[in-house]
Protein backbone atom coordinates (compact mmCIF):
# COMPACT_ATOMS: atom_id res chain seq x y z
CA UNK A 1 0.00 0.00 0.00
CA UNK A 2 2.81 2.35 0.95
CA UNK A 3 4.72 1.58 -2.25
CA UNK A 4 1.64 2.41 -4.30
CA UNK A 5 1.51 5.91 -2.82
CA UNK A 6 5.16 6.61 -3.63
CA UNK A 7 4.67 5.49 -7.18
CA UNK A 8 1.68 7.77 -7.57
CA UNK A 9 3.71 10.78 -6.32
CA UNK A 10 6.46 10.19 -8.90
CA UNK A 11 3.97 9.96 -11.68
CA UNK A 12 2.39 13.26 -10.66
CA UNK A 13 5.84 14.96 -10.59
CA UNK A 14 6.75 13.73 -14.05
CA UNK A 15 3.40 14.91 -15.43
CA UNK A 16 3.90 18.38 -13.96
CA UNK A 17 7.38 18.64 -15.45
CA UNK A 18 6.10 17.57 -18.84
CA UNK A 19 3.34 20.16 -18.66
CA UNK A 20 5.83 22.86 -17.71
CA UNK A 21 8.09 21.99 -20.66
CA UNK A 22 5.11 22.11 -22.95
CA UNK A 23 4.09 25.52 -21.71
CA UNK A 24 7.66 26.87 -22.08
CA UNK A 25 7.88 25.57 -25.60
CA UNK A 26 4.48 26.99 -26.46
CA UNK A 27 5.08 30.39 -24.90
CA UNK A 28 8.91 30.90 -25.32
CA UNK A 29 10.21 34.13 -23.61
CA UNK A 30 12.95 36.23 -25.37
CA UNK A 31 16.48 36.00 -23.89
CA UNK A 32 17.69 39.42 -22.58
CA UNK A 33 20.65 40.80 -24.56
CA UNK A 34 23.88 41.68 -22.74
CA UNK A 35 23.94 45.32 -21.58
CA UNK A 36 26.73 47.26 -23.37
CA UNK A 37 28.23 50.58 -22.25
CA UNK A 38 30.34 52.70 -24.63
CA UNK A 39 31.84 56.02 -23.49
CA UNK A 40 34.67 58.44 -24.23
CA UNK A 41 36.47 60.29 -21.45
CA UNK A 42 39.75 62.19 -21.30
CA UNK A 43 42.51 63.35 -18.98
CA UNK A 44 42.32 66.25 -18.44
CA UNK A 45 38.55 66.03 -18.51
CA UNK A 46 36.89 67.65 -21.50
CA UNK A 47 34.51 70.54 -21.25
CA UNK A 48 31.53 71.66 -23.28
CA UNK A 49 31.40 73.59 -26.50
CA UNK A 50 30.47 76.68 -24.55
CA UNK A 51 33.14 76.09 -21.91
CA UNK A 52 35.96 73.94 -23.32
CA UNK A 53 38.75 72.74 -21.06
CA UNK A 54 41.86 74.89 -21.49
CA UNK A 55 45.13 73.20 -22.44
CA UNK A 56 48.52 74.55 -23.49
CA UNK A 57 50.87 73.88 -26.36
CA UNK A 58 52.76 70.67 -25.70
CA UNK A 59 50.21 69.38 -23.15
CA UNK A 60 49.18 65.73 -23.28
CA UNK A 61 45.56 64.72 -23.60
CA UNK A 62 44.75 61.05 -23.04
CA UNK A 63 41.43 59.91 -24.49
CA UNK A 64 39.92 56.76 -22.99
CA UNK A 65 37.46 54.58 -24.97
CA UNK A 66 35.44 52.29 -22.67
CA UNK A 67 33.86 49.01 -23.74
CA UNK A 68 31.83 47.66 -20.80
CA UNK A 69 29.50 44.70 -20.47
CA UNK A 70 27.17 45.09 -17.50
CA UNK A 71 25.43 41.80 -18.13
CA UNK A 72 26.47 39.09 -15.71
CA UNK A 73 25.54 36.16 -17.95
CA UNK A 74 25.96 37.04 -21.62
CA UNK A 75 29.11 38.15 -23.47
CA UNK A 76 29.23 40.97 -25.96
CA UNK A 77 30.23 40.20 -29.50
CA UNK A 78 32.69 42.14 -31.64
CA UNK A 79 32.83 45.82 -30.78
CA UNK A 80 34.58 48.41 -33.03
CA UNK A 81 35.16 52.06 -32.21
CA UNK A 82 36.22 54.79 -34.61
CA UNK A 83 38.02 57.83 -33.22
CA UNK A 84 39.13 60.79 -35.31
CA UNK A 85 41.95 62.75 -33.73
CA UNK A 86 41.02 66.45 -33.89
CA UNK A 87 43.19 68.67 -36.11
CA UNK A 88 45.93 70.33 -34.10
CA UNK A 89 46.55 67.21 -32.00
CA UNK A 90 49.20 64.63 -32.81
CA UNK A 91 48.99 60.95 -31.86
CA UNK A 92 51.67 59.26 -29.80
CA UNK A 93 51.13 55.81 -31.31
CA UNK A 94 53.75 54.26 -29.04
CA UNK A 95 51.51 55.17 -26.11
CA UNK A 96 48.40 53.30 -27.34
CA UNK A 97 47.52 50.92 -24.50
CA UNK A 98 44.72 49.07 -22.74
CA UNK A 99 43.73 47.80 -19.33
CA UNK A 100 40.76 45.89 -17.91
CA UNK A 101 39.09 44.92 -14.65
CA UNK A 102 41.53 44.29 -11.86
CA UNK A 103 44.20 46.51 -13.42
CA UNK A 104 45.14 50.09 -12.60
CA UNK A 105 45.57 52.73 -15.29
CA UNK A 106 49.28 52.88 -14.66
CA UNK A 107 49.45 49.15 -15.34
CA UNK A 108 48.04 49.58 -18.84
CA UNK A 109 49.77 47.44 -21.44
CA UNK A 110 50.65 48.45 -25.00
CA UNK A 111 48.33 47.39 -27.80
CA UNK A 112 51.36 45.77 -29.39
CA UNK A 113 51.41 43.24 -26.52
CA UNK A 114 50.64 39.76 -27.95
CA UNK A 115 48.17 39.21 -25.12
CA UNK A 116 46.22 42.34 -25.98
CA UNK A 117 42.49 41.67 -26.44
CA UNK A 118 42.33 44.79 -28.64
CA UNK A 119 43.41 45.31 -32.23
CA UNK A 120 44.09 48.75 -33.68
CA UNK A 121 44.61 50.29 -37.10
CA UNK A 122 45.74 53.82 -37.96
CA UNK A 123 45.03 55.89 -41.03
CA UNK A 124 46.07 59.54 -40.87
CA UNK A 125 44.16 61.10 -37.99
CA UNK A 126 41.77 58.13 -37.74
CA UNK A 127 42.10 55.41 -35.13
CA UNK A 128 40.08 52.18 -35.38
CA UNK A 129 39.88 49.95 -32.29
CA UNK A 130 38.29 46.49 -32.32
CA UNK A 131 37.46 44.21 -29.37
CA UNK A 132 36.47 40.64 -30.45
CA UNK A 133 34.30 40.10 -27.35
CA UNK A 134 33.62 41.50 -23.91
CA UNK A 135 32.96 38.94 -21.20
CA UNK A 136 30.07 39.34 -18.73
CA UNK A 137 30.90 42.06 -16.24
CA UNK A 138 34.10 42.97 -18.07
CA UNK A 139 35.35 46.50 -18.82
CA UNK A 140 38.06 47.14 -21.42
CA UNK A 141 39.59 50.60 -21.65
CA UNK A 142 41.70 51.75 -24.58
CA UNK A 143 43.99 54.77 -24.01
CA UNK A 144 44.76 57.09 -26.95
CA UNK A 145 47.40 59.71 -25.99
CA UNK A 146 47.83 62.88 -28.07
CA UNK A 147 49.85 66.09 -27.84
CA UNK A 148 48.72 69.66 -28.40
CA UNK A 149 50.68 70.93 -31.37
CA UNK A 150 52.17 74.40 -31.56
CA UNK A 151 49.92 76.83 -33.41
CA UNK A 152 50.00 80.60 -33.47
CA UNK A 153 46.20 80.94 -33.44
CA UNK A 154 43.71 79.72 -30.85
CA UNK A 155 42.00 76.41 -31.61
CA UNK A 156 39.22 74.26 -30.13
CA UNK A 157 39.52 70.46 -30.25
CA UNK A 158 36.20 68.54 -30.47
CA UNK A 159 36.53 64.77 -30.00
CA UNK A 160 33.99 61.93 -30.03
CA UNK A 161 33.99 58.20 -30.76
CA UNK A 162 31.56 56.13 -32.84
CA UNK A 163 30.90 52.44 -32.14
CA UNK A 164 29.50 49.68 -34.32
CA UNK A 165 28.44 46.50 -32.56
CA UNK A 166 28.08 42.98 -33.88
CA UNK A 167 24.30 43.37 -33.96
CA UNK A 168 24.69 46.38 -36.30
CA UNK A 169 23.88 48.95 -33.65
CA UNK A 170 25.69 52.28 -33.94
CA UNK A 171 26.41 54.41 -30.90
CA UNK A 172 28.10 57.79 -30.50
CA UNK A 173 29.71 59.17 -27.40
CA UNK A 174 29.29 62.69 -26.13
CA UNK A 175 31.68 65.21 -27.67
CA UNK A 176 34.56 66.39 -25.49
CA UNK A 177 35.91 69.90 -25.96
CA UNK A 178 39.39 71.26 -25.22
CA UNK A 179 40.88 74.56 -26.35
CA UNK A 180 44.33 76.14 -26.67
CA UNK A 181 44.94 79.88 -26.76
CA UNK A 182 47.80 79.47 -29.22
CA UNK A 183 51.50 79.10 -28.67
CA UNK A 184 53.59 81.97 -27.44
CA UNK A 185 55.47 83.39 -30.43
CA UNK A 186 57.69 86.24 -29.22
CA UNK A 187 59.53 88.38 -31.75
CA UNK A 188 63.32 88.17 -32.13
CA UNK A 189 65.52 90.39 -29.98
CA UNK A 190 68.69 92.33 -30.77
CA UNK A 191 71.62 92.98 -28.46
CA UNK A 192 74.92 94.69 -29.26
CA UNK A 193 78.37 94.75 -27.70
CA UNK A 194 81.46 96.44 -29.09
CA UNK A 195 85.23 96.19 -28.99
CA UNK A 196 86.35 98.51 -27.48
CA UNK A 197 83.43 98.67 -25.07
CA UNK A 198 80.96 101.43 -25.89
CA UNK A 199 80.17 104.34 -23.63
CA UNK A 200 77.17 106.60 -23.29
CA UNK A 201 76.11 109.75 -25.10
CA UNK A 202 77.51 111.81 -22.22
CA UNK A 203 80.66 109.71 -21.83
CA UNK A 204 81.51 107.98 -25.10
CA UNK A 205 84.27 105.39 -25.18
CA UNK A 206 87.58 106.66 -26.56
CA UNK A 207 88.92 105.35 -29.85
CA UNK A 208 92.09 106.43 -31.61
CA UNK A 209 92.36 107.49 -35.22
CA UNK A 210 92.94 104.56 -37.53
CA UNK A 211 91.74 102.03 -34.98
CA UNK A 212 88.88 99.58 -35.45
CA UNK A 213 85.53 99.47 -33.67
CA UNK A 214 83.95 96.03 -33.96
CA UNK A 215 80.20 95.85 -33.45
CA UNK A 216 79.01 92.43 -32.27
CA UNK A 217 75.31 92.09 -33.11
CA UNK A 218 73.36 89.18 -31.63
CA UNK A 219 69.87 88.47 -32.93
CA UNK A 220 67.94 85.78 -31.04
CA UNK A 221 64.66 83.94 -31.49
CA UNK A 222 63.37 83.51 -27.91
CA UNK A 223 60.36 81.41 -28.97
CA UNK A 224 60.02 77.71 -28.15
CA UNK A 225 57.98 76.53 -31.09
CA UNK A 226 58.24 78.65 -34.22
CA UNK A 227 61.09 79.74 -36.46
CA UNK A 228 61.50 83.43 -37.22
CA UNK A 229 61.62 84.06 -40.96
CA UNK A 230 63.22 86.90 -42.89
CA UNK A 231 64.61 88.82 -39.92
CA UNK A 232 65.84 92.20 -41.19
CA UNK A 233 68.40 94.49 -39.53
CA UNK A 234 69.76 97.85 -40.65
CA UNK A 235 72.89 99.66 -39.51
CA UNK A 236 73.74 103.10 -40.93
CA UNK A 237 77.52 103.47 -40.81
CA UNK A 238 78.35 106.39 -38.50
CA UNK A 239 79.99 109.37 -40.19
CA UNK A 240 83.75 109.11 -39.90
CA UNK A 241 83.82 105.29 -39.88
CA UNK A 242 84.58 103.14 -42.90
CA UNK A 243 83.22 99.64 -43.51
CA UNK A 244 84.60 96.82 -45.60
CA UNK A 245 81.61 94.45 -46.07
CA UNK A 246 83.95 91.55 -46.85
CA UNK A 247 85.28 91.74 -43.28
CA UNK A 248 81.87 90.96 -41.74
CA UNK A 249 81.81 87.55 -40.01
CA UNK A 250 79.05 85.31 -38.68
CA UNK A 251 78.83 82.74 -35.90
CA UNK A 252 79.53 79.17 -36.94
CA UNK A 253 76.68 77.61 -38.87
CA UNK A 254 74.81 80.88 -39.26
CA UNK A 255 73.71 82.22 -42.61
CA UNK A 256 72.79 85.78 -43.44
CA UNK A 257 72.63 88.04 -46.45
CA UNK A 258 74.39 91.40 -46.48
CA UNK A 259 74.05 94.46 -48.69
CA UNK A 260 75.76 97.83 -48.38
CA UNK A 261 74.90 100.92 -50.40
CA UNK A 262 77.82 102.95 -49.09
CA UNK A 263 75.86 104.38 -46.20
CA UNK A 264 73.53 101.73 -44.73
CA UNK A 265 74.41 98.12 -44.00
CA UNK A 266 71.41 95.79 -44.36
CA UNK A 267 71.47 92.29 -42.87
CA UNK A 268 68.86 89.60 -43.53
CA UNK A 269 68.72 86.35 -41.58
CA UNK A 270 66.53 83.94 -43.60
CA UNK A 271 65.60 81.60 -40.73
CA UNK A 272 66.06 81.66 -36.96
CA UNK A 273 65.14 78.33 -35.41
CA UNK A 274 63.49 78.36 -31.95
CA UNK A 275 66.01 79.50 -29.34
CA UNK A 276 68.67 80.09 -32.02
CA UNK A 277 71.15 82.94 -31.82
CA UNK A 278 73.06 84.43 -34.73
CA UNK A 279 76.10 86.56 -33.97
CA UNK A 280 77.34 89.04 -36.56
CA UNK A 281 80.64 90.93 -36.17
CA UNK A 282 80.92 94.18 -38.12
CA UNK A 283 84.34 95.91 -38.00
CA UNK A 284 84.61 99.62 -38.87
CA UNK A 285 87.70 101.81 -38.97
CA UNK A 286 87.85 105.28 -37.47
CA UNK A 287 89.24 107.71 -40.03
CA UNK A 288 91.62 110.35 -38.65
CA UNK A 289 89.78 113.50 -37.62
CA UNK A 290 91.82 116.48 -36.40
CA UNK A 291 88.82 118.10 -34.71
CA UNK A 292 87.67 114.87 -33.02
CA UNK A 293 84.50 112.93 -33.72
CA UNK A 294 81.68 111.14 -31.92
CA UNK A 295 80.44 107.92 -33.49
CA UNK A 296 76.83 107.11 -32.60
CA UNK A 297 76.05 103.61 -33.81
CA UNK A 298 72.31 102.99 -34.29
CA UNK A 299 71.28 99.41 -35.07
CA UNK A 300 67.63 98.67 -35.85
CA UNK A 301 65.80 95.34 -35.81
CA UNK A 302 63.38 96.26 -38.56
CA UNK A 303 61.06 93.27 -38.91
CA UNK A 304 60.68 89.50 -38.70
CA UNK A 305 58.18 87.07 -40.22
CA UNK A 306 56.40 90.00 -41.82
CA UNK A 307 55.88 91.81 -38.51
CA UNK A 308 57.35 95.27 -37.99
CA UNK A 309 59.53 95.53 -34.88
CA UNK A 310 61.60 98.73 -34.97
CA UNK A 311 63.59 98.08 -31.78
CA UNK A 312 66.92 99.93 -31.64
CA UNK A 313 70.25 99.68 -29.86
CA UNK A 314 72.63 102.65 -29.74
CA UNK A 315 76.34 102.80 -28.91
CA UNK A 316 78.75 105.70 -28.49
CA UNK A 317 82.47 106.05 -29.21
CA UNK A 318 84.53 109.19 -29.73
CA UNK A 319 87.87 110.20 -31.22
CA UNK A 320 89.45 113.01 -29.23
CA UNK A 321 90.63 116.13 -31.03
CA UNK A 322 94.12 115.47 -32.36
CA UNK A 323 95.58 118.83 -31.36
CA UNK A 324 98.84 120.00 -32.87
CA UNK A 325 100.76 117.31 -34.74
CA UNK A 326 104.08 116.24 -33.31
CA UNK A 327 106.93 117.82 -35.22
CA UNK A 328 110.67 118.21 -35.20
CA UNK A 329 111.89 121.74 -35.94
CA UNK A 330 115.54 122.36 -36.59
CA UNK A 331 118.11 124.56 -38.28
CA UNK A 332 121.37 123.42 -39.83
CA UNK A 333 123.80 124.74 -42.42
CA UNK A 334 125.40 123.18 -45.46
CA UNK A 335 128.62 123.24 -43.48
CA UNK A 336 129.08 122.65 -39.76
CA UNK A 337 126.80 124.89 -37.79
CA UNK A 338 129.19 125.20 -34.89
CA UNK A 339 128.42 125.41 -31.19
CA UNK A 340 128.41 128.14 -28.59
CA UNK A 341 131.84 127.04 -27.34
CA UNK A 342 133.23 126.33 -30.77
CA UNK A 343 131.52 128.46 -33.39
CA UNK A 344 132.18 127.85 -37.05
CA UNK A 345 134.53 130.44 -38.55
CA UNK A 346 133.44 132.26 -41.65
CA UNK A 347 135.00 135.04 -43.68
CA UNK A 348 133.66 138.20 -45.23
CA UNK A 349 131.98 137.70 -48.55
CA UNK A 350 131.23 134.05 -47.92
CA UNK A 351 127.68 132.67 -47.83
CA UNK A 352 126.06 130.77 -44.99
CA UNK A 353 123.26 128.49 -46.21
CA UNK A 354 120.88 128.06 -43.30
CA UNK A 355 118.48 125.09 -43.69
CA UNK A 356 115.29 125.48 -41.66
CA UNK A 357 113.47 122.10 -41.52
CA UNK A 358 110.03 121.14 -40.24
CA UNK A 359 109.16 117.42 -40.10
CA UNK A 360 105.61 116.21 -39.46
CA UNK A 361 105.98 113.26 -37.08
CA UNK A 362 102.24 112.65 -36.80
CA UNK A 363 101.07 109.28 -38.18
CA UNK A 364 97.64 110.44 -39.30
CA UNK A 365 97.37 114.14 -39.97
CA UNK A 366 98.98 116.51 -42.44
CA UNK A 367 100.08 119.98 -41.45
CA UNK A 368 97.97 122.57 -43.17
CA UNK A 369 100.07 125.67 -42.59
CA UNK A 370 103.00 126.35 -40.27
CA UNK A 371 104.32 129.85 -39.57
CA UNK A 372 108.06 130.35 -38.97
CA UNK A 373 109.96 133.55 -38.19
CA UNK A 374 113.73 133.99 -38.33
CA UNK A 375 115.53 137.13 -37.20
CA UNK A 376 118.57 137.36 -39.48
CA UNK A 377 121.68 138.01 -37.33
CA UNK A 378 123.36 141.41 -37.80
CA UNK A 379 126.30 141.25 -40.12
CA UNK A 380 124.47 138.98 -42.53
CA UNK A 381 122.66 140.02 -45.69
CA UNK A 382 119.67 138.10 -47.07
CA UNK A 383 118.43 138.20 -50.65
CA UNK A 384 114.88 136.63 -50.43
CA UNK A 385 114.88 135.81 -54.13
CA UNK A 386 117.59 133.22 -53.52
CA UNK A 387 115.55 131.25 -50.96
CA UNK A 388 114.81 127.67 -52.10
CA UNK A 389 113.04 124.66 -50.63
CA UNK A 390 112.80 120.88 -51.00
CA UNK A 391 110.88 118.00 -49.49
CA UNK A 392 112.26 115.21 -47.36
CA UNK A 393 115.93 114.66 -48.19
CA UNK A 394 115.84 115.70 -51.82
CA UNK A 395 118.25 118.65 -51.37
CA UNK A 396 119.48 118.36 -54.92
CA UNK A 397 115.92 118.97 -56.12
CA UNK A 398 115.55 122.27 -54.29
CA UNK A 399 113.53 124.89 -56.20
CA UNK A 400 113.29 128.64 -55.70
CA UNK A 401 110.31 129.80 -53.67
CA UNK A 402 109.30 132.09 -56.51
CA UNK A 403 109.15 129.13 -58.92
CA UNK A 404 107.60 126.62 -56.55
CA UNK A 405 104.09 125.26 -56.08
CA UNK A 406 103.15 127.76 -53.39
CA UNK A 407 103.76 125.44 -50.46
CA UNK A 408 106.43 127.90 -49.23
CA UNK A 409 105.84 131.63 -49.00
CA UNK A 410 108.59 133.99 -47.85
CA UNK A 411 108.42 137.62 -46.65
CA UNK A 412 111.39 139.70 -45.45
CA UNK A 413 111.16 143.11 -43.83
CA UNK A 414 114.91 143.75 -43.71
CA UNK A 415 115.49 142.02 -40.39
CA UNK A 416 112.94 139.27 -39.92
CA UNK A 417 112.17 136.51 -42.40
CA UNK A 418 108.65 135.14 -42.22
CA UNK A 419 107.99 131.74 -43.77
CA UNK A 420 104.62 130.09 -44.42
CA UNK A 421 105.00 126.32 -44.89
CA UNK A 422 101.94 124.49 -46.24
CA UNK A 423 100.84 120.95 -47.02
CA UNK A 424 103.25 118.73 -45.11
CA UNK A 425 101.81 115.17 -45.12
CA UNK A 426 102.15 112.84 -42.15
CA UNK A 427 105.70 111.56 -41.83
CA UNK A 428 107.19 114.03 -44.33
CA UNK A 429 109.62 116.94 -44.02
CA UNK A 430 109.83 120.35 -45.67
CA UNK A 431 113.17 122.20 -45.69
CA UNK A 432 113.84 125.83 -46.62
CA UNK A 433 117.34 126.97 -47.62
CA UNK A 434 118.07 130.56 -46.54
CA UNK A 435 121.36 131.87 -48.01
CA UNK A 436 122.93 134.77 -46.05
CA UNK A 437 126.07 136.62 -47.15
CA UNK A 438 128.66 137.62 -44.58
CA UNK A 439 129.21 141.41 -44.80
CA UNK A 440 132.68 142.94 -44.22
CA UNK A 441 133.49 144.10 -40.67
CA UNK A 442 136.56 145.22 -38.73
CA UNK A 443 135.70 143.40 -35.53
CA UNK A 444 134.95 139.79 -34.79
CA UNK A 445 131.21 139.04 -34.83
CA UNK A 446 129.25 136.04 -33.55
CA UNK A 447 126.18 135.01 -35.56
CA UNK A 448 123.57 133.08 -33.60
CA UNK A 449 120.54 132.01 -35.65
CA UNK A 450 117.58 130.54 -33.74
CA UNK A 451 114.39 130.52 -35.85
CA UNK A 452 110.99 130.30 -34.14
CA UNK A 453 108.08 127.99 -35.05
CA UNK A 454 105.22 130.33 -34.24
CA UNK A 455 102.09 128.27 -35.02
CA UNK A 456 100.70 125.16 -36.71
CA UNK A 457 97.28 125.37 -38.33
CA UNK A 458 96.49 128.43 -36.27
CA UNK A 459 97.51 126.88 -32.95
CA UNK A 460 100.27 128.77 -31.17
CA UNK A 461 103.44 126.74 -30.73
CA UNK A 462 106.32 129.24 -30.20
CA UNK A 463 109.02 126.60 -30.36
CA UNK A 464 112.62 127.53 -31.10
CA UNK A 465 114.88 125.35 -33.20
CA UNK A 466 116.39 122.67 -31.02
CA UNK A 467 120.02 123.60 -31.83
CA UNK A 468 120.89 127.17 -32.93
CA UNK A 469 123.65 127.80 -35.49
CA UNK A 470 126.83 129.53 -34.33
CA UNK A 471 129.21 131.20 -36.76
CA UNK A 472 131.95 133.71 -36.00
CA UNK A 473 133.70 136.05 -38.43
CA UNK A 474 137.36 136.71 -37.86
CA UNK A 475 138.16 140.39 -37.39
CA UNK A 476 139.74 142.17 -40.29
CA UNK A 477 139.01 139.27 -42.68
Amino acid sequence: MQASKVHLTKVRTLCFAALLLFLLSAFRLPVRAAEAVFTLTSTPAGGTQAAPKAVRTGNKITYCVLFQNRDKENALGTQTAYFEIPAGLSLDDTGLSWYTNGMKKKEAKPLSDPASPVSCSLSGQNVSVTVPSVSPGQSIRVLIPVRVQAERMARTYAAKAVQTAGDGAVRETETLFHSCAGADSPLPTLSVTTSPKAGTADAPSAVKAGKTITYHLTVKNPGKYFAAEDTLLQFPVPEGLTLDPSAITFSEGATAETSFDGQVLTLRVPTLAPKQKVKISVPMTAAPCREGKTYAGMMTLVSSSGTAIGSQVQTFHAQSPAGVPKVSFDITTTASRGTAKSPKKVVSGSCIHYIISLKNKDKNFAIGTALVTDVIPQGLTLDPSRITYYRNDAATAAVPVSAGDGSVQAAFDGSTLTLSLSGIPAGEKLSVVVPCEVTPAEVEELFVNTPLLVSIDGAQVNTQASKPCYQVKSAGK
